[in-house]
Formats: C-alpha cells, structure tokens, sequence
C-alpha cells in the first residue's frame, strides 16, 4: 500500500507539473483537459484505495 500511495503522488505530481508547463506556452485548454482527465478519475481511485485500506 506504501508503494501505491508514493505511485499516485508520483502521477499527480507529473500531471501538475506538465499542466504549468501547458499553461506557461498559453496551451490553456490542454492543461485544463489535462488536470480534468488525470486529477477526477485519479481522486476517485485514490478514495477507494484508502476506504480499502
């Protein structure tokens, strides 16, 4: 679990950062999608593992 927990700091971590660097070269929209796809689904995955846990 220790594990799964550093993996999806990791991924958001990635997401977060590639969505600055996406809205710096004023690709709004692309870092917009990129944090609605990636953080939603992400939170919810991230739910289910601690309520498992």
């Amino acid at each position: 679990m220790r594990f799964t927990k550093f993996y999806i700091s990791v991924l958001y971590f990635v997401v977060i950062i590639t969505s600055i660097i996406f809205y710096l070269n004023n690709y709004y929209i692309i870092a917009s999608l990129l944090i609605a796809g990636n953080v939603l689904p992400g939170y919810k995955l991230a739910l289910s593992l601690v309520e498992n846990d």
